[in-house]
């Protein structure tokens, strides 16, 4: 995920695990304002959008954080709706295309279970794309 324009944004959740940019977040069922990325959710774990930071474990004795960075435990920023650009393998992906998360919590075009969001522009050469996410 390289550019976004944000309409709502989430900041109500902790992440106990760690995450990157772009990845799909999904809610605890038994946990009230905690998610986990797919690897780690558990059946029946809800999607909530998309993680606007990278959540890491890190010494702070040792180093700095990165902006848009948070730590395991942390509250973390996440997209519920917005524009975005991603860069998908150049495929030729039209404008229009429904957008869903795989079973890695990437984005991708493939059908699956979570639709969110569809394309607003044609893939360019170098495979970037206009996203509008809506979950």
């Amino acid at each position: 995920m390289n550019r976004f324009e944000i309409e709502k944004v989430d900041i109500s959740y902790f992440c106990n695990t760690e995450a990157h940019i772009g990845e799909a977040l999904f809610k605890i069922a038994s946990e009230r304002h905690e998610v986990t990325t797919i690897k780690y959710a558990p059946a029946g774990a809800v999607l909530v959008g998309i993680s606007l930071n990278d959540v890491i474990e890190i010494d702070l004795s040792k180093y700095h954080i990165p902006r848009n960075t948070a730590l395991i435990g942390s509250k973390v920023e996440i997209l519920k709706r917005g524009k975005i650009t991603i860069c998908l393998p150049p495929l030729e992906i039209p404008c229009g295309q429904p957008l869903y998360i795989d079973k890695h919590g990437k984005i991708t075009w493939k059908y699956s279970i979570y639709k969110i969001g569809k394309t607003i522009s044609s893939q360019d050469e170098s495979g970037h794309i206009k996203a509008l996410i809506k979950i």
